[in-house]
């Protein structure tokens, strides 16, 4: 078997372990550690940003490291920083407690991840590539499904605190220790190609890039085309909606008088259908292209803005995590994804590195933006409908965001230096 795929389901397990620093998992504790502390949706709220805040600064200098390096080092150190922090949420007493630790285990969770993740299945696979991110962020929505279904009865039974020391310990076993065994940096440097390809395959065999005809973009390059200030546009307005959303609509749907046990399905609802549309997603895209994929799913956010505005019961609230759920699938492999197709895979973790310093201005506003409205007007509608914006001025972002084209192509194949 092509070791890339050891890479792949190595990223599952990594993926699915750092949920608790994701919105939906972390939805489930802003009521009750709210309600304990005496702290404000906003304060909350504020931890999360910072956090994401955190991950978009350091995740520049974490691409040149992984595209220099490797992810193994980055990944492993990441599990076992988030897992600190996650003992440390368990023992804290004070509210800046709670913004250090659940800041640095989110950026951590962002940076050394989402992006270790992303740039090892990108260096492993060319053809393949749609299937392959298919996989691990197949992980990222499984873990949002499921952590919160495992820490409801550690919470209900023993309290918040007892759920993060629980969460620590999945954090090594499924984060460090996978990470450690089986991370790679590039086939070529095990003699090997993308995609377990022989050196004879090129785009004549499928109609698809491979690795022999795969173009490389320096971040030089890349930042002097309009589609790489489109893209990071794109990206910012798909992370801002939906952290937006997805760290708030457990309250959201609380304040409106849903019961705790109904609300808390409405992450795992959210996580399963999103987990379950990645794979489609993943082979639909290497069809269709990332372009196409992101327009799609930047209207299906407007939909789902639309329903958890106006959902009154708990039918209409699954409904949102429905369509929601689709959209934040699509969301993420095709983000995985775009960078690469654009600019190749090369620098890919530089590129989006850099990116994410500007992606930062807007899209760690959501969580915050949310979290103020709600204390301000009461309710969630204002923010929702903002944030329902914001996901339309992507779409229009990537109407005007076609892939770019080097004046001079460079084809030639990668010689380890």
């Amino acid at each position: 078997m092509f070791y890339g795929w050891a890479i792949v389901w190595s990223g599952l397990a990594v993926s699915v372990a750092q949920a608790p620093m994701y919105g939906p998992v972390v939805s489930i504790f802003v009521k009750p550690i709210g309600d304990e502390m005496g702290w404000s949706r906003f304060s909350i709220a504020f931890a999360f940003t910072l956090g994401s805040i955190v991950g978009m600064i350091v995740s520049a200098p974490v691409g040149i490291i992984l595209d220099r390096y490797g992810a193994r080092a980055v990944v492993t150190a990441s599990g076992m920083i988030i897992a600190g922090a996650l003992i440390g949420l368990a023992v804290m007493t004070e509210q800046w407690h709670f913004w250090v630790l659940l800041g640095t285990g989110r950026g951590v969770a962002m940076s050394g991840i989402q992006m270790g993740t992303m740039v090892s299945v990108t260096n492993w696979f060319v053809r393949r590539r749609g299937r392959a991110s298919a996989v691990p962020s197949f992980g990222v929505r499984a873990g949002q499904a499921i952590v919160p279904l495992m820490i409801l009865p550690i919470i209900v039974g023993y309290g918040w605190r007892q759920a993060f020391w629980a969460l620590a310990v999945v954090a090594v076993l499924f984060i460090a220790v996978p990470a450690y065994v089986y991370l790679r940096r590039r086939p070529e440097d095990h003699g090997l190609l993308p995609d377990g390809d022989g050196p004879s395959r090129d785009v004549q065999d499928t109609g698809h890039p491979s690795s022999a005809t795969e173009v490389r973009w320096s971040l030089r390059e890349a930042m002097h085309v309009r589609a790489f200030w489109l893209l990071t546009l794109v990206t910012a307005t798909g992370m801002f909606g939906q952290t937006a959303a997805n760290l708030h609509a457990v309250a959201n749907f609380q304040d409106r008088g849903m019961t705790d046990a109904l609300a808390f399905t409405i992450p795992a609802v959210f996580a399963g259908v999103s987990a379950v549309s990645t794979f489609p997603w993943g082979f639909a895209i290497e069809r269709i292209g990332g372009r196409v994929a992101m327009l799609i799913i930047a209207v299906m956010n407007v939909l789902g803005m639309v329903a958890i505005i106006t959902a009154d019961n708990y039918l209409m609230a699954v409904m949102y995590a429905a369509i929601a759920g689709v959209a934040g699938g699509g969301f993420l492999v095709a983000q995985r994804l775009i960078w690469a197709d654009y600019f190749g895979r090369y620098s890919v973790g530089t590129i989006r590195g850099i990116s994410s310093l500007f992606i930062g201005v807007l899209g760690t506003l959501g969580p915050l933006m949310a979290g103020w409205l709600r204390d301000t007007t009461g309710n969630y509608t204002l923010a929702f409908t903002i944030t329902a914006g914001v996901f339309a001025v992507g779409f229009v972002a990537m109407l005007f965001a076609p892939a770019p084209k080097k004046p001079v192509p460079s084809v030639l194949p990668y010689t380890g230096s």
